[in-house]
């Protein structure tokens, strides 16, 4: 309908300027409670955040990410089923360290789009990274099948099969990140630590 190819043509205007900071803020002054400017001009303070953490300047990215934040709430608060904001906001939640909010914002973005490989591998990565395996394990499986031709997502799940002692998950893996990335040293190094376990270990296969 029109309202939905004037949101899209929208979203491709804004992303063209997305460098520009000064047409967030104009957009942002003439139309209150633009959802999609909100976001946008959040995701241009991130990037500013992102820049100064690659500068060491840690104090300045911390602020700038949490002032990124507060676009992102106030664009969730306008457009409440806009998914990427959420996935936004746990990113940047994330970057913070604060897990409890990240894996909220992740679970929200999953909930609202499924199909978001990006949501399902990071909400699966933070579930790994407070060692919650086994919850995590689904979702990276999901990014997995959504996006087979990213390296990451196999190089995790072989790494989490590991963990849970499924030599032979971790072997096929390994096997298609190596696809991927055939040179990459830490994929070799499973696919041959799972092959001897497989071959003196045969039981301890399975999850």
């Amino acid at each position: 309908g029109a309202l939905v190819t004037g949101a899209w043509l929208m979203e491709k205007y804004l992303a063209c300027w997305r460098n520009s900071g000064e047409l967030f803020e104009h957009a942002l002054f003439v139309t209150e409670g633009n959802w999609m400017a909100l976001g946008q001009y959040g995701l241009w303070i991130e990037d500013k955040g992102d820049a100064a953490k690659a500068d060491k300047q840690l104090s300045e990215a911390q602020k700038l990410w949490k002032e990124a934040l507060g676009y992102y709430d106030q664009s969730v608060a306008a457009a409440p089923l806009y998914a990427s904001m959420y996935h936004n906001r746990g990113n940047i939640l994330f970057k913070i360290r604060d897990l409890k909010g990240a894996e909220e914002a992740y679970r929200m973005a999953v909930q609202l789009t499924p199909q978001s490989w990006e949501s399902q591998f990071q909400l699966g990565q933070l579930l790994a990274v407070e060692r919650r395996i086994k919850e995590g394990l689904p979702f990276l499986e999901a990014a997995a099948k959504l996006k087979p031709d990213l390296f990451e997502a196999h190089a995790v799940l072989a790494d989490v099969y590991v963990q849970l002692n499924n030599f032979a998950g971790a072997h096929d893996e390994a096997v298609k990140a190596l696809t991927i990335t055939p040179g990459d040293a830490r994929m070799q190094s499973i696919k041959a630590q799972c092959e001897a376990a497989m071959q003196f270990q045969p039981g301890m296969q399975g999850r």
